[in-house]
Order: C-alpha cells, then sequence, then structure tokens
C-alpha cells in the first residue's frame, strides 16, 4: 500500500464511504490517564496521541468494530476501540490487549506511529481477505484517508512518480515549525528514487494532503547527537499555503540519547485545553509556556495537526478531500 507508482487509477471499490469528520463537535471527550506498563513510553505516549485526534474518534466511535472483526490473533483496531470505551466508563485506561500487541515496538515513536498505522490499516483490511483488492482500493481504508498523503515527485532517471506517505520528515532549519516545513525539499520527502540510477528527485508537489498531518522533527542525527535547537510549535500551520491544519498533540523527548530517551505527550483538548500526559497523570499547561519555555522548545519531537480549512478550488478537486466534512 505504501509503495511508489508511476500511475494513479481510481479504486474500483471504495472501502469507506463515510466522510472523515475534523473537529471535536460532535465528537466525545475524555481526559484521562493511561497506566504504564514497564518500557511502554512510547506506545502510551502515541495511545493518547490518537484519542486526541477527533477524526480518529469519530471513525472508531462509528465503525462496528469488534463486531466485524475477522482478525484471529490480536486486532490493533479492536484493542483502540476498547480504550475509547474506557475513557468513557473507567477513571484510568489500562490498555493491556494495545500493550500486549505493541509488545515488540521499537523505542522511537516516530518509527512506531508508522507501525501503529499500518497495523490498523491491515487489521481493517481483514475484512476483505476473502476478495481481492487493489492497491487503489486500499488506499480509501480509514486510516490512509485521515493519515495518507501523496506525494507527486520528479526525477531524470524515471519521470513522475507517486508516493504515498504517513509522516512527514521535518529538517530544523528555522524557528517556527511552520517555516522548517516551508522549507521541505524534495530530497526531504524522497531521499533517492527506487530505480537503479538512485536519482535524487528535481520537483515535488502535493497530489493529495493528509486529513491528519504527522510532522517528526529531526532531532536525533546521524551520529546520534542530539539537535536542541529552538523550534516554536504554533497553534496553526499552513500547508503550501492552501490548507489550515489545527495543533492536536505534540510529543516530546527527554533525554539526548535515542536508546536511553522516553517520551511524553502534550495534547490539546476541546476549547482549548492544553494538557501534559506522564502515564496515569496530567496537568494542564499553558500555550505560553508551549511556545516560550526552552524545555518545550527544545525537545519538541512529533507535532499532529488536523486539517480545519482547505481553499474551495482544492476542496472541490483535491482527491480525499472531498470526503472531508468539517466540524469545527
Amino acid at each position: 500500500m505504501m509503495c511508489s507508482t508511476q500511475t494513479l487509477e481510481e479504486p474500483e471499490v471504495v472501502l469507506h464511504f463515510d466522510p472523515i469528520a475534523v473537529g471535536w463537535r460532535g465528537v466525545s471527550h475524555q481526559d484521562k490517564g493511561i497506566l504504564s506498563m514497564e518500557l511502554t513510553s512510547v506506545c502510551n505516549t502515541l495511545l493518547q496521541v490518537l484519542v486526541h485526534i477527533p477524526a480518529v474518534v469519530h471513525w472508531l466511535s462509528t465503525s462496528n468494530h469488534p463486531a466485524s472483526c475477522k482478525v484471529k490473533n490480536g486486532c490493533l483496531l479492536c484493542a483502540c476501540c476498547s480504550v475509547l470505551m474506557q475513557l468513557d466508563v473507567e477513571s484510568v485506561v489500562k490498555p493491556d490487549e494495545f500493550l500486549n500487541i505493541m509488545k515488540d515496538a521499537c523505542d522511537d515513536p516516530q518509527v512506531v506511529v508508522e507501525d501503529i498505522l499500518l497495523r490498523l490499516h491491515s487489521d481493517y483490511m481483514s475484512l476483505y481477505s476473502t476478495v481481492r483488492v487493489s492497491i487503489w482500493s486500499e488506499r480509501t481504508s480509514p486510516p490512509f484517508q485521515i493519515f495518507g498523503g501523496l506525494w507527486k515527485l520528479s526525477a531524470p532517471c524515471c519521470g513522475v512518480t507517486y508516493k504515498p506517505f504517513f509522516t512527514l520528515k521535518v529538517p530544523l532549519s528555522a524557528q517556527t515549525i511552520q517555516l522548517c516545513l516551508n522549507g521541505l525539499k524534495a530530497c526531504d520527502v524522497c531521499e533517492v528514487c527506487d530505480c537503479p540510477d538512485m536519482s535524487i528527485p528535481t520537483d515535488c508537489s502535493l497530489h493529495t494532503a493528509p486529513a491528519v498531518l504527522i510532522l517528526n522533527l529531526k532531532r536525533f542525527l546521524d551520529d546520534n547527537s542530539f539537535c536542541a535547537k529552538n523550534v516554536i510549535i504554533q497553534p496553526e500551520i499552513t500547508l503550501l499555503k492552501q490548507y489550515l491544519y489545527c495543533l492536536r498533540s505534540v510529543v516530546f523527548v527527554n533525554g539526548t540519547s535515542p536508546d536511553l530517551a522516553n517520551f511524553y505527550p502534550v495534547t490539546v483538548c476541546p476549547m482549548g485545553v492544553y494538557n501534559e500526559f506522564t502515564d496515569a497523570a496530567f496537568k494542564k499547561v499553558s500555550v505560553t509556556s508551549l511556545i516560550a519555555k526552552e524545555r518545550y522548545l527544545q525537545t519538541s519531537y512529533m507535532a499532529v495537526y488536523e486539517l480545519t480549512k482547505v481553499t474551495e478550488i482544492y476542496l472541490s478537486t483535491g482527491d480525499i478531500l472531498k470526503h472531508i466534512l468539517f466540524a469545527d
């Protein structure tokens, strides 16, 4: 599903017809801690991130999972639905099923978040295990409709290719996340072409914008050193000056070594309340602190944004954007 292609085709069947609902309106929300097991800070952090994305909460809460589940051994989709149910009725969430499935995950949330999204897609696709589904139809699954974007790349060796993505790696090239994103180049999107000539793409444009934009900041460098550059994570950003996104969560890193680091999230809740989570506990933080204190500015590791507005011309012609319901 995540492989590059040189052509685009219409899906022969759309797997998920319901609009992707963004924004908190009509979506239930509960701020509760998540009990941690040993060495699970990455999974706990990403689980809090997921349940603070309205598009994800709306999808899971309106799906017919787990009743329709066909996964025989450990369904991550069922596990996420269980967490949402616990958020409604329990004082503290115990995500045993989720953590058991992800027990072999690595210690880097930038890697694990892609593993989670691919696993959610795979478990969703188990509903269609008895039929042959093309790659184009697979990309109409809810995880891809919510998180999936598509780059159009041009390289001298093989012409135009289309590269799907769930996350974007953002170099720390400026003082704000917006300016860092503006400085993204074709070589950042796709370092080397897949063909034998290994050309670097010379041109890059966005074919499909994701409903949820995950930005991975390059804090750990190739030599495993840590870049503590101040970067302000703004409440709102634009992608290519056409798509407006609002902040849903930020993952921060505590530690300057990739082998010893642990992580924690700050989430943006309805009414603009910011909460910092540490396993089962959480506390409110101010927006001023988030954009002024060095402990936040120097340790931001991942930022998650949700689409809130797009110009009318792109809303009418921009592929999956036609299926987004703006609720805010």
